[in-house]
């Protein structure tokens, strides 16, 4: 194992609008650094029609911005989220 040990920090990878990331290397001067994404940092979590979908199925919906596409989006949340849905229809109701 040796004087080897793992470093975590926020880099920059300069990849979209959300340039930052979990940077985790065993140095850290390695340019083999692993990426993970992390489209929160230093973010509010947004509550977007797109955003809620690509939380809840990891891909960015079809037909954005147009309003079948933007009905389908939403029924297709809706859809997953049926009992939390139709129990808080019940509470509002």
């Amino acid at each position: 194992v040796g004087n080897s040990s793992v470093i975590a920090q926020t880099c920059s990878n300069g990849v979209g609008n959300n340039s930052k990331s979990v940077c985790v290397s065993s140095d850290s001067n390695t340019k083999d650094d692993k990426y993970i994404p992390n489209i929160n940092v230093g973010k509010k979590l947004s509550y977007s029609l797109e955003n809620i979908f690509y939380r809840e199925f990891g891909q960015w919906p079809q037909a954005a911005h147009t309003a079948e596409g933007d009905c389908s989006t939403l029924l297709k949340i809706i859809h997953k989220k049926m009992p939390y849905f139709l129990s808080w229809c019940d509470q509002q109701a």
